[in-house]
């Protein structure tokens, strides 16, 4: 079972016969991204809202370490994905994201903004069907239509 909870809702898609999806306020979303940037001895440089994504993408540049990382956050659930965002890929052409292991006061900085930041081999497992059991129908006819290999693809997404 993945290190969170699989609620209805996770995937982003939604039903007409479904209540609306929550959504997590953009407000909380970016102290959330700025408090991450902060651990990381760095600030936000960019913010995108993918279309039809379920997350929001920060880019975090680093003043002390250089470069940039990419952080994920999900637009229905408090959930975050530390994402690799280089020159040469760029998240708003990305169908796919690339997780990688979030370090220590990334993982500190999101725990105490209410954010859960599972560790990339969570994110990049299988979907197990046990813990999608919980999930309407209509959400698993989804997934089964899309086929999302790991649960990181599953949860951070661009359905079209």
């Amino acid at each position: 079972m993945p290190p969170f909870e699989i609620a209805p809702g996770i995937t982003g898609f939604s039903h007409v016969s479904a209540p609306p999806l929550p959504e997590t306020d953009p407000s909380d979303r970016r102290r959330a991204a700025h408090a991450a940037a902060r651990a990381l001895g760095g600030q936000v440089a960019e913010e995108l809202e993918p279309p039809m994504a379920s997350y929001a993408a920060f880019r975090i540049e680093r003043r002390e370490r250089g470069g940039s990382i990419g952080l994920a956050l999900h637009r229905a659930h408090r959930l975050a994905a530390r994402i690799a965002w280089t020159p040469e890929r760029p998240i708003a052409g990305d169908l796919l994201l690339a997780f990688e292991e979030p370090e220590p006061a990334l993982s500190a900085a999101l725990d105490a903004t209410l954010w859960t930041l599972p560790p990339r081999a969570a994110l990049e497992a299988t979907p197990d069907p046990a813990a999608l059991a919980a999930l309407p129908a209509w959400e698993r006819a989804q997934i089964a239509h899309w086929r999302p290999e790991t649960l990181g693809a599953l949860i951070f997404n661009r359905w079209d």
